[in-house]
């Protein structure tokens, strides 16, 4: 996808624009294969917001959604925010996973705890290209809360959200790398 997108601006004869085009789409297809679809989220998170754009209708209808459940929760109506949160993150607001992965991660608002809902919620904010949510499931797994512990499977997620250059995550890695793995 990447280099099908560079390739509009090429400067090359068609047989060999078309042979690369298809070396690519090609590759990606291989490569997708080998990831999980987090990383492929990732990728395609990166090559999609190189450039500008401007929302369509549905993306100004999913943010409204998330900014109602915003005032919801904020006027203490927990259920309609989670309502109105549900709703934009299906209709592609990928904050609302983001937030309602917090909400059963930590037992906010009423909502009773359940981790694996919230990693689940997290899963779907990072696959709608959502830094901050990889960060929330590593942190899980560093300090053990709701899941074991297991060290490789928190740098595993730090690093999504380091590849998006998210401060936390980065910060994070550091500590790890440097007082946890220091041997």
């Amino acid at each position: 996808l990447l280099v099908n997108d560079t390739l509009k601006d090429a400067v090359m004869p068609p047989p060999a624009k078309k042979a690369l085009a298809e070396y690519a789409a090609a590759e990606a297809a291989r490569t997708l294969k080998t990831i999980s679809p987090e990383q492929a989220a990732l990728a395609q998170w990166r090559v999609t917001f190189r450039h500008d754009f401007t929302p369509d209708e549905k993306q100004r209808a999913a943010a409204q959604m998330y900014v109602d459940g915003s005032a919801a929760w904020k006027a203490g109506d927990s259920t309609s925010g989670v309502i109105y949160w549900l709703r934009a993150a299906k209709a592609g607001a990928s904050r609302g996973w983001y937030d309602l992965g917090n909400i059963f991660l930590n037992g906010l608002g009423g909502m009773v705890r359940d981790t694996a809902k919230g990693i689940e919620y997290h899963r779907m904010a990072i696959i709608g290209g959502r830094a901050g949510s990889a960060t929330e499931i590593g942190d899980r797994y560093l300090m053990g809360m709701g899941v074991e512990t297991n060290l490789a499977e928190a740098v595993k997620w730090y690093e999504l959200d380091a590849g998006l250059g998210y401060g936390d995550a980065i910060d994070r890695l550091g500590y790890i790398y440097l007082y946890v793995m220091k041997d």
